[in-house]
């Protein structure tokens, strides 16, 4: 398993990092380098808080793939929910075959009915603010 550093914030965003994000990764590049290319530009972005492992799941965006590598990872940043969703498909387009996407925006999730489809980003959230379910729990 890939692990994501629990800190990859070098130089930190002038912006106060008043807004947590939880972002989905997916990617069918198996290769370390190209995972590394996308933590590194986090860095720019804010400071990750936690992280889960990559696990191999099932590529429901990438059908021409068997697999792909998926991973979640909480984000403080000064970016609003419009300018980091910008920032996110300027890498996606600079990278090819790369999935991210913002599941939840200062606790709130974004496209809920996307999230209950897929046990995997359920499982990320639960995994990283399980305060979302607490609710849920007796």
């Amino acid at each position: 398993m890939l692990q994501i550093s629990n800190d990859l914030s070098k130089e930190r965003p002038t912006a106060p990092l008043h807004n947590t994000v939880l972002i989905s990764l997916g990617t069918g590049i198996s290769s370390e380098v190209s995972i590394k290319e996308i933590l590194t530009y986090f860095q720019h972005l804010g400071k990750t808080a936690r992280n889960t492992d990559f696990i191999q799941t099932s590529s429901l965006k990438l059908k021409a793939l068997n697999h792909s590598l998926s991973a979640a990872l909480l984000l403080h940043t000064g970016l609003s929910q419009s300018g980091l969703s910008k920032k996110l498909k300027q890498l996606e387009s600079r990278l090819n075959r790369i999935d991210l996407n913002i599941i939840t925006f200062n606790k709130v999730i974004i496209e809920e009915s996307k999230v209950i489809e897929s046990p995997t980003l359920l499982g990320f959230i639960k995994q990283l603010q399980p305060e979302l379910f607490a609710w849920r729990m007796p």
